[in-house]
């Protein structure tokens, strides 16, 4: 998976969020004491689930104008940008 290249207070701020949410926990990495490890929690699942649906819901609608070359030719331009971001599977 590609680093994150945020601003670390905004790490911190997004981690702050999920944890209130219960989406995450925290546990200090027993190699590196000043480093925090973010696991997945049950609710994160269930909040990832709801996201990747809500995703793929909005993929259908925006792709539902396009014909079969014109949607493909889409899907791999959007994925070389992805791959090209460094997001996570390079979206395609």
């Amino acid at each position: 998976m590609a680093p994150l290249t945020t601003r670390r207070v905004r790490r911190i701020a997004l981690a702050d969020h999920l944890q209130g949410m219960g989406a995450v926990d925290r546990v200090r990495d027993p190699h590196d004491r000043r480093r925090q490890v973010l696991g997945l929690t049950d609710r994160g699942r269930e909040l990832l689930g709801e996201c990747a649906a809500a995703a793929r819901a909005l993929d259908d609608e925006l792709m539902a104008g396009l014909d079969g070359p014109s949607g493909a030719a889409l899907h791999r331009a959007l994925g070389v940008l992805g791959r090209r971001a460094g997001l996570p599977g390079g979206m395609g």
